[in-house]
């Protein structure tokens, strides 16, 4: 109990008259005078005054604030904040047990000092789900007539319905406070949407909480349809979603306007219609009318053509002989009922200055207006090419008709060194002096000379197509090939050289190794390349030599003679036996010189001596 929970409190006078606190942990501090009350985390405002006993059937008689008013020991100030307010009761006075919360569980609320059933303690009772509480409240309180204030709550299984799942397109006409559940009985009304139609007569349904469930009608709200909207003649509408709050809008074909039918009514009004809840389109059908552009009138000295003003149509504009047309020469409607571009101006053509035609001079001009006239000369020395005379005539679209003649300079005759020119052909008369443009000249060249450019030099307007040149005549064949050599050359041209050289094993006997063009011909002999030979080669006595021809065959070398044809092969061989050769036994004849150089030579061959225990051996034994 309380009293044997809590320890004698007595002020201590400490050494020196100084006061020492001690905080002691997990305790609960009193002292004398001071007013009973709990810390801060269990007490949050102060206990109810006392009623008076009158008042108050069953609670005690002395009211009290502190312990100390209760006077005698084993008494204590409780706090009963439900009946009694504070009294004074006995330590051991208490209510009656609690039994254990079934399907739930106890916490309690008084100050921590308190036991469960002691005078001033407050119980309250939580349930665990599914679970919920019975009773007017979930706290009791144990009062100063050790009564508890109220029954002890029960936690017992009530089929309640959780809130009721949205139904699409409806909406709550009637319903109870919103709560997280509710109990049956309870009873929500639902109808459709503004813009939404159910499939049944009713216009409303009910849902019932029985038994943990709702318990309704099925219901089916449909979106609205206005159905099609119409067209107007010459226009069309967009979307074809024609439901509820949906918005359709008009355009006219190209070369259309849209109007609306009635005059009070805005176009905005009839271009984008809504369809509304009642199931008709908001405004009327509107009207697509034709787009034309006002008649034009004809410029000044020029017309327009005539057809038609709708929108796209397009007009040309054109003025009359000897004016020209000053800016844009269509127009066309445009869809705002204008026509684009400004008016274009006829004024009167005018060909300007004629055109300059190089070694001529022209007639005096007086005016480059339309239908006027110019005459052009050539200088001295120069021919006239061209149409009608040299004249041309400005025209109505502002051109010098034909196109100007051209005067063309005579060329000076060229000197042709080893040569001599003649006009147009081989038998023609020659060339002095100057020549008119487009003269042809024919070039003939002195004997073993040629021409080194085009034979027929054309004079175009005082310059020459080309300046004719004679040059020493090329060698057209080529150089004559040796036999057993090769010739190098690298052009026939007057001058060129060929040089010739033997193949390997060939030498130049006679004629001369350079050959050079002169005047179209090849000049000098070309060399003869014959085999080159070996010596006669000496070799000691005891030493034969045989000849190996191209299959293999041989020939024993006895007659003595100077040379030997170029890659001959001489094989050696010793006379006699028990003789050994010492040296090369092959050599051929490359170039003019045998390889290896020099002769072999024979010697007597010499052999170890036969080892002793090789001749004799005894009787059965070896």
């Amino acid at each position: 109990m309380l009293q044997k929970l809590l320890p004698l409190c007595l002020q201590l006078a400490c050494l020196g008259g100084l006061a020492t606190a001690v905080s002691i942990q997990n305790s609960i501090d009193f002292y004398r005078n001071s007013e009973l009350q709990a810390d801060a985390a269990q007490s949050a405002q102060q206990c109810p005054p006392p009623k008076p006993h009158s008042q108050v059937s069953g609670c005690p008689r002395r009211s009290c604030r502190v312990d100390a008013d209760c006077g005698e020991s084993g008494i204590r100030c409780a706090c009963d904040r439900s009946l009694c307010g504070a009294v004074c009761v006995r330590y051991n006075a208490d209510c009656s047990p609690l039994p254990e919360v079934v399907n739930g569980y106890k916490i309690e609320k008084g100050p921590a000092y308190l036991n469960e059933n002691s005078v001033g303690q407050v119980i309250q009772v939580s349930c665990r789900p599914p679970f919920s509480l019975e009773g007017s409240t979930d706290t009791i309180v144990c009062q100063g007539n050790l009564k508890w204030s109220h029954p002890m709550p029960r936690c017992s299984r009530e089929e309640k319905c959780s809130p009721p799942a949205r139904i699409p397109n409806t909406v709550v006409v009637r319903a109870p406070p919103e709560a997280p559940e509710y109990a049956s009985g309870d009873q929500f009304v639902y109808a459709c949407a503004p813009g939404y139609r159910s499939d049944r007569p009713d216009l409303t349904v009910s849902a019932i909480c029985t038994r943990g469930q709702w318990n309704m009608r099925d219901i089916v709200c449909s979106v609205v349809s206005c159905g099609h909207p119409g067209d107007p003649a010459n226009g069309k509408h967009l979307n074809w979603n024609y439901t509820y709050q949906q918005k359709v809008s008009y355009f006219c074909f190209e070369g259309y306007r849209l109007t609306c039918r009635s005059e009070t009514e805005k176009i905005s009004d009839c271009q984008v219609r809504t369809c509304n809840a009642d199931g008709r389109w908001s405004g009327s059908v509107p009207e697509c009318k034709s787009i034309q552009c006002p008649n034009l009138r004809n410029p000044p000295n020029g017309m327009v053509s005539k057809g038609w003003n709708f929108v796209n149509s397009v007009v040309q504009y054109s003025c009359h002989a000897g004016y020209r047309l000053v800016g844009t020469a269509s127009r066309m409607c445009r869809r705002n009922g204008t026509w684009d571009g400004e008016v274009p101006r006829c004024v009167v053509q005018d060909c300007g200055p004629p055109p300059f035609v190089a070694n001529a001079y022209r007639v005096q001009v007086t005016s480059t207006k339309y239908k006027a006239r110019v005459t052009y000369t050539c200088l001295p020395d120069a021919k006239l090419e061209g149409e009608n005379g040299g004249q041309i005539i400005c025209q109505t679209d502002g051109r010098w008709v034909p196109a100007p003649p051209k005067c063309r300079s005579h060329c000076k005759v060229p000197t042709i060194a080893w040569g001599k020119a003649l006009i147009g052909r081989p038998d023609g008369p020659p060339a002095v002096n100057k020549v008119p443009s487009d003269t042809t000249l024919w070039v003939r060249c002195d004997e073993n000379y040629q021409l080194r450019r085009t034979l027929y030099p054309r004079c175009d307007n005082g310059t020459w197509t080309a300046i004719p040149s004679c040059v020493p005549k090329d060698c057209n064949d080529r150089p004559p090939l040796v036999k057993n050599g090769i010739a190098r050359f690298y052009g026939t041209k007057h001058n060129d050289r060929v040089i010739y050289s033997c193949y390997v094993g060939y030498e130049a006997v006679r004629g001369s190794s350079v050959l050079t063009c002169r005047y179209g011909r090849w000049v000098g002999t070309p060399p003869v390349c014959t085999k080159k030979k070996c010596p006669w080669i000496e070799s000691p006595a005891g030493v034969e030599k045989w000849l190996i021809g191209p299959e293999g065959i041989k020939n024993q070398w006895t007659r003595p003679q100077t040379t030997s044809d170029n890659e001959e092969l001489v094989q050696f061989q010793c006379i006699g036996k028990g003789m050994a050769l010492r040296g090369h036994t092959h050599a051929i004849c490359l170039n003019g010189q045998w390889r290896p150089p020099g002769s072999p030579r024979c010697v007597r061959q010499m052999h170890k001596q036969i080892p002793h225990d090789w001749l004799f051996y005894r009787v059965g034994k070896r």
